[in-house]
C-alpha cells in the first residue's frame, strides 16, 4: 500500500534524524570535536613559532661552542704529546770555580738537557749560589742580582736527548773557603743554588724550568738535593 510505505519512510527518516541529533548533542557535552575551522595550531601561532626558532638557534650555538672547545682541547693534547722538556743537570763536585783557577772555591755547575720529544729553543738562563742559615730564610720568590743571560743567538735548537752547558754560579759570600767548608760540614749553614732556564717549544710557546737545591756534603753520594719554597722548583 503506497500510503503505508510513505508513512514508514517518514517514520524512519524521523528516527534517523533523532539518532543523529542525539549523537551531536553527546559530542558537544563531552567536548569532543574532530576539527574546528577556527582552531590555531602552535606552528601557526607567530609568537610561538618565533620562540621555537630561538630555542633551536640557541641549541645550535651551544653545540657549536662545545665543538670548538673540544677541538681546542684535542689540539692542545696533540701539541703536548710531543712537547720539549728542559731539565737541569748538575755536577756533584762543588769545590772548583772556573772563574777562579788554581784555587778551591765553592761553585755550582750545571747544564740543561732536553728530556722531551721535540726540539727546544733556549732563550735565557740565570743562577745564584747563596749561603743561608736556614731554608726558611729564603724569600718566597727567587730574586737575582744580574739580568738573565741571553742564549737565543748562541746555540742551535736543543734536540731531544742532548745536553748543553756548562754554566756556573760562584758562591756569594766573603767567608774563606776552608772556614765555609767547616761550617757546612757542621751544618751551621747551607749552600743553596737556584736558577732558571726559559725556552720555546716548536709551537713557539714559552716555558720555564726553575730549580732550587741545597748542598749537603754529609750522607748521600749526591750532595745536591731539591729543596726550598715551591716557587723555586717548578715547570711551566
Amino acid at each position: 500500500n503506497p500510503a503505508n510505505h510513505d508513512a514508514d519512510n517518514t517514520q524512519n527518516t524521523s528516527q534517523l534524524n533523532s539518532v543523529q541529533g542525539s549523537a551531536r548533542a553527546t559530542q558537544q557535552e563531552n567536548g569532543a570535536s574532530s576539527y574546528s575551522p577556527n582552531k590555531v595550531f602552535w606552528w601557526e601561532d607567530e609568537a610561538k613559532a618565533t620562540w621555537a626558532l630561538v630555542v633551536v638557534g640557541a641549541l645550535g650555538t651551544v653545540a657549536a661552542i662545545w665543538t670548538l672547545v673540544t677541538i681546542r682541547k684535542q689540539t692542545i693534547a696533540l701539541m703536548d704529546a710531543d712537547h720539549a722538556l728542559v731539565v737541569i743537570m748538575w755536577t756533584d763536585y762543588a769545590h772548583v770555580d772556573p772563574s777562579k783557577p788554581n784555587t778551591l772555591s765553592h761553585c755550582f755547575q750545571w747544564d740543561v738537557r732536553n728530556a722531551g720529544k721535540s726540539p727546544a729553543f733556549i732563550q735565557t738562563i740565570n743562577s745564584r749560589l747563596l749561603v743561608v742559615n736556614r731554608l726558611e730564610d729564603l724569600p718566597r720568590t727567587p730574586g737575582y742580582r744580574s739580568a738573565p743571560r741571553e742564549m737565543s743567538h748562541k746555540m742551535e735548537p736543543l734536540v731531544p736527548g742532548k745536553e748543553f752547558g756548562r754554566f756556573y754560579a760562584s758562591v756569594e759570600s766573603p767567608i774563606p773557603y776552608a772556614s765555609l767548608e767547616a761550617d757546612l760540614k757542621q751544618q751551621k749553614c747551607f749552600l743553596y743554588a737556584y736558577g732558571f732556564v726559559r725556552y720555546l717549544d716548536i709551537h713557539r710557546r714559552k716555558h720555564e724550568t726553575r730549580f732550587g737545591l741545597v748542598y749537603d756534603p754529609v750522607g748521600d753520594r749526591d750532595p745536591w738535593k731539591l729543596a726550598g719554597p715551591r716557587q723555586y722548583n717548578r715547570y711551566t
